[in-house]
């Protein structure tokens, strides 16, 4: 079994406008055509069984609607995770109407929201998430969107963690894309969950990625691609080359995100 804990896709009509203005300056080639039926056809063709759909309200005013389509797309095989904005003002109503429609958790992207982690006058939402048994998931370290900001350092997750319970925060791109050595200096040991989104290029330094996933423990180790920025294929290589037994493999392959499912 495999479980993806990290996919994007958008609405028919935005889908290939999106993904032509992203990878305009990321510079990554998409793998899937940025929508719900190629992204479930990308899954059947690398035999994924589930995947984790992560949206995101990049604007306020966009709320709302990102959560319509979360809840709209939610299923047992597509799991969708819906959204808050961290300046939209209504937040605890939001968060309660993703509960109600079993949506699992909630993604947080600080470039794209224009938001730092750092910054202590969100931590209510957080609490606000976790009071209601919500998971929520972080873009974390370096993005081309912003390239110089440092608003979703890994640090800045580990002082949360201190005041939300760390089992329900995952930090995407294993702790912090491109920013590893911090991860491993103040993140690794914070109890939070880590996914494999590393948008593995087999030059990647493996032993920091080891170090890593010994302080952090392979129960906090979720399989993830970030499609349609990343080949299924070499997430595979990436996780092949940690060095895990056929038991931890199976942790980090599925067994992990099972228990986020709760099954």
């Amino acid at each position: 079994m495999i479980i993806d804990t990290h996919v994007h896709f958008f609405h028919d009509k935005i889908a290939a406008a999106t993904l032509n203005e992203l990878k305009g300056y990321a510079n990554f080639e998409p793998v899937t055509e940025g929508n719900l039926a190629s992204s479930i056809a990308y899954a059947d063709k690398n035999g994924i069984d589930k995947f984790f759909a992560l949206n995101i309200a990049t604007k306020p005013k966009n709320n709302t609607r990102v959560n319509d389509f979360a809840i709209a797309n939610n299923s047992e095989r597509v799991v969708s995770f819906g959204s808050v904005n961290p300046f939209f003002d209504g937040y605890e109503e939001e968060l309660d109407r993703l509960k109600e429609n079993k949506i699992i958790g909630i993604k947080f992207h600080p470039q794209y929201q224009h938001f730092d982690l750092g910054d202590k006058s969100f931590y209510p939402i957080y609490k606000a998430a976790e009071k209601r048994g919500l998971y929520m998931y972080f873009h974390m370290g370096f993005d081309p969107y912003i390239p110089d900001s440092d608003f979703a350092a890994p640090l800045k997750l580990a002082n949360i963690a201190k005041e939300v319970n760390p089992d329900f925060l995952i930090a995407a791109h294993f702790g912090g894309y491109k920013v590893w050595d911090e991860v491993e200096k103040y993140l690794a040991k914070s109890g939070v969950y880590l996914d494999t989104a590393v948008l593995y290029d087999g030059g990647n330094d493996m032993d920091l990625f080891k170090r890593i996933l010994d302080k952090t423990g392979i129960d906090k180790i979720l399989f993830a691609t970030d499609t349609p920025w990343s080949h299924f294929s070499d997430t595979v290589k990436f996780v092949e080359k940690l060095g895990l037994s056929d038991a931890e493999k199976e942790k980090v392959y599925f067994k992990n995100a099972l228990k986020i499912l709760g099954e």
